[in-house]
């Protein structure tokens, strides 16, 4: 077999090689440079939430949480402090959110199976948008409002 086509083999099976694992990325809450950033290797049988809990421990990432989901990841605001009060009638209450292959899935990490080499696993700090007695959004990333308590000026 001719030299190049050696070469050409070794690039294909290292291509192939790299699409045939899972990512998992956590961003940061305000739009800079994401926390972390890791492939996968393809392992049967285990959920998002697994995947993420092992991450983050293996990267050494201070968090609480489960494989159930995420409350807080390097220190982020919880429970009352998450609440930004806009007026008597509206507020943002922040968190943790995931989408997994673009998707938010509406369901506890633990209850997405990672099946297949390609899945992607993204976590975002977001914010459910309350006004006049209603929730009008959810999972809006942070990024895009930047509160000042949350990302400073």
């Amino acid at each position: 077999m001719p030299k190049s086509t050696h070469l050409m083999l070794a690039l294909l099976s290292s291509l192939s090689l790299s699409a045939s694992a899972a990512t998992l990325k956590i961003e940061d809450p305000c739009g800079g440079k994401p926390w972390l950033n890791v492939v996968i290797p393809h392992d049967e049988g285990l959920n998002a939430g697994a995947v993420t809990v092992a991450e983050l421990e293996k990267n050494k990432i201070a968090f609480e949480g489960s494989e159930y989901g995420i409350v807080s990841i390097k220190n982020t605001v919880t429970s009352t402090e998450a609440m930004e009060i806009l007026g008597p009638n509206e507020m943002r209450a922040y968190g943790w959110c995931y989408s997994f292959n673009g998707v938010e899935p509406n369901v506890y990490a633990s209850d997405i199976q990672v099946d297949t080499p390609n899945d992607a696993i993204v976590w975002y700090f977001g914010f459910a948008h309350y006004k006049n007695g209603e929730w009008i959004s959810m999972c809006e990333p942070t990024r895009l409002n930047k509160p000042a308590y949350i990302c400073g000026k």
